[in-house]
């Protein structure tokens, strides 16, 4: 009787933690073709000048968005705490990174293709460090996406730096192209790690 209650209980741990990995995985093949899609229709819109600025402003709104559509329509698992001040901890790390980034003197055409894409990265590793690794040091996952997409994209970031001084505002494709891969690439880690649960 022992055995089979310790046996059910690892199963829903582990159940409870696949439906997390696969959940984060969705996450990124949403989130990927939500970012592309939006920038791809603005690029053909094509806004100058200042433009370009309320294209970001509305690109914010469109990120608010998507988290609370995904935090809607989503199963969550069951998790048995909740790190203080996660959403703080949330926004800091995103917020912090293009702040920084941004305020730095760069040539425009950086705007474009380098500097969100940089910031995006660092951001993806202040969550890891801030609120995925304590998750993952407790055991209520497996998964490690944000460290995955957060040092892929700061380790392809000298390639994009490179086109765009070579091509200046015209290497733009390459960093949507760049975050789609790395956005599919660690959607399917995250359902690679979801598979090995139970295989």
């Amino acid at each position: 009787m022992v055995e089979e209650v310790a046996r059910v209980a690892d199963y829903a741990d582990r159940l409870g933690k696949y439906m997390g990995a696969f959940m984060a995985a969705v996450n990124f093949f949403v989130w990927g073709m939500a970012i592309t899609g939006y920038w791809l229709v603005v690029t053909f819109i094509g806004p100058r000048g200042f433009e370009w600025t309320w294209a970001a402003v509305v690109m914010m709104v469109v990120a608010a968005f998507m988290v609370y559509l995904l935090l809607r329509i989503t199963p969550k698992p069951a998790r048995r705490e909740v790190l203080p001040h996660e959403g703080f901890r949330w926004v800091l790390s995103f917020a912090l990174p293009f702040m920084v980034i941004y305020l730095l003197p760069m040539p425009s055409a950086f705007d474009a293709t380098l500097d969100w894409f940089l910031a995006l990265g660092i951001a993806m590793l202040a969550v890891h460090l801030t609120v995925e690794r304590e998750y993952v040091k407790r055991g209520f996952q497996v998964e490690r996406p944000f460290l995955v997409c957060g040092v892929s994209m700061v380790a392809s970031s000298p390639v994009l730096a490179y086109a765009t001084l070579i091509k200046g505002f015209e290497a733009w494709p390459l960093s949507l192209g760049l975050l789609l891969l790395i956005y599919c690439g660690t959607g399917v880690y995250c359902v690679n790690k979801a598979w090995k649960l139970f295989f």
